[in-house]
């Protein structure tokens, strides 16, 4: 039976990932090509991935309702869209999109746009998140599941399973895979993840992985042997679903509350995630250390401050050029609006297409030195309506 979700938000995020550069003049449909050589494998691993992903959540469904893997599980309905599909009605597992972050005239590069996650609080939950879905595409893209001819992790009925999945927190509910002989056997979920485990190990002995993948593949052992031996405790300050279970019991126990359904459990939950550094009940526990951290406030800051030298270090750069320059022109200052490949300010807009452009200096010293060529009728124009010159177009740099 199809579960409707009963509440009308969720709490998830939306990752996104750069898909592989195609040719146009070799290839009509990238989204067409990519689902039919990718599309399965990928899908199926991130039916069992809320096992280390999901954010937990009580769910009213029977009597006394259920604590659950992942809030936003249930309220997937189809597995593949592309393009126009709306992600507000028709929710996919995933999501490809041409609004990509590079827009280099020869090539096509595609955004996957994942809506499956949920919003996680716990740093070991966005790591593994983030980290293993980065790697399984890079194996994908390395061709490795196509090499070695590896079968049975095809999920059937993807939909359906991510459901049942998402109700059983032991990682015991049974999904059905294909095998290479086309028959098929019913396996756990949480066999589904040792599966990829093993794979991304093997993965990982016949190349050099950077320092975060080797990390995150030894945490995926060791999250999957806790589960495997039903040692939910140990992953109590680690995990967002387990970390909430925990705490979440103690309090339907000291207000004797038996029903996951129960009003009291919805406020709770919505405390539990408020983001206020006072009021959010997962802050307060990380602040008291019952929550195991990865990163320090410190390194927070420090990532913030200092972006990574790709183009966010050259949004960071051209911002403050075109703020100065602005301000020099006008003598006022003005708000930037921040596009996927540029920066625009008034009616002047600094692009960098490529998200891993390198040579940014000379980049950059090519806008600064445009910029000083610009004048206050084009930062301006188009601005006042009274302005018989202003045609309302902008100056690309």
């Amino acid at each position: 039976d199809e579960i409707m979700p009963d509440q009308d938000y969720t709490r998830g995020s939306h990752e996104n990932y750069s898909l592989p550069l195609f040719f146009k003049t070799n290839l009509r449909d990238p989204f067409d090509h990519w689902f039919k050589r990718y599309g399965e494998t990928f899908a199926s691993f991130l039916v069992t991935r809320q096992l280390i992903c999901g954010n937990g959540a009580a769910w009213n469904i029977g009597e006394k309702g259920c604590f659950v893997l992942s809030q936003r599980s249930l309220f997937i309905r189809t597995v593949f869209g592309q393009y126009g599909t709306s992600t507000t009605s028709n929710r996919p597992i995933i999501h490809i999109k041409d609004d990509c972050y590079s827009h280099v005239p020869c090539l096509v590069s595609l955004r996957m746009h994942l809506i499956c996650g949920d919003a996680n609080l716990s740093d070991w939950s966005n790591f593994l998140k983030f980290a293993l879905t980065s790697l399984m595409l890079s194996m994908i893209e390395d061709g490795f599941f196509t090499k070695k001819r590896i079968s049975s992790i095809a999920v059937v009925d993807k939909v359906l399973s991510m459901h049942a999945v998402c109700l059983d927190t032991t990682g015991k509910q049974k999904v059905i895979v294909t095998r290479r002989d086309g028959k098929r056997s019913p396996i756990s979920a949480l066999e589904h993840q040792v599966r990829f485990l093993r794979f991304m190990q093997l993965y990982a002995s016949e190349r050099k992985l950077c320092s975060w993948e080797t990390d995150a593949i030894k945490k995926y052992g060791y999250i999957l042997g806790c589960l495997d031996r039903g040692d939910e405790e140990a992953l109590s300050d680690k995990l967002d679903r387990c970390i909430k279970k925990k705490h979440l019991t103690r309090f339907m126990q000291r207000r004797k509350i038996v029903s996951y359904a129960d009003p009291m459990v919805r406020m709770w939950e919505d405390q539990y995630h408020e983001i206020h550094p006072e009021r959010g009940l997962f802050l307060r526990l990380e602040k008291k250390d019952l929550v195991r951290s990865l990163v320090s406030p410190r390194d927070i800051v420090c990532a913030g401050q200092t972006p990574p030298p790709t183009r966010a270090l050259w949004r960071q750069k051209a911002g403050e050029l075109l703020k100065d320059a602005y301000r020099k022109k006008t003598g006022s200052s003005g708000q930037i609006i921040k596009e996927w490949n540029g920066l625009r300010l008034g009616h002047v807009e600094l692009q960098c297409h490529d998200p891993l452009a390198t040579g940014l200096e000379q980049i950059l010293e090519y806008q600064k030195m445009r910029l000083k060529e610009v004048t206050r009728d084009q930062f301006l124009r188009g601005t006042r309506p009274t302005d018989k010159d202003a045609d309302g177009t902008t100056l690309i740099i």
